[in-house]
């Protein structure tokens, strides 16, 4: 009787371990054709790495100041690197720094804005 107890537990516990290898390389799949862009290694302005960004991609962007007005349009994550030393300064004064439209999944975040 032990014996069939001890089968059943290994069974159990490589059905679990089949599901928890199956959620993460489901996850895994979803996740692989993001990309991360890097401003200005890659690209030399935020706007020309959002232009070249597909949906679900990352953008880091290293300290420094950039001037330019960027318009966000795909679902990206676009992170500065260092909050207090990553500036976004507008290009265009009479424009917003930063347009955010038709899209929910963006993520912006550690910039400084000014």
């Amino acid at each position: 009787m032990q014996r069939v107890m001890m089968n059943s537990t290994r069974a159990t516990n490589k059905s679990r371990l089949r599901s928890m290898l199956l959620i993460a390389g489901c996850h895994l799949a979803s996740t692989a054709g993001a990309a991360t862009l890097n401003v200005p290694s890659d690209h030399a302005t935020i706007q020309a790495a959002l232009d070249a960004a597909a949906a679900g991609d990352s953008i880091v962007v290293e300290p420094g100041t950039y001037i330019e007005n960027i318009s966000l349009e795909s679902s990206v994550n676009l992170n500065g690197r260092e909050t207090a030393r990553t500036i976004l300064r507008a290009a265009a004064n009479s424009e917003p720094i930063v347009t955010i439209s038709g899209e929910s999944n963006i993520t912006f975040r550690s910039f400084t804005l000014s």
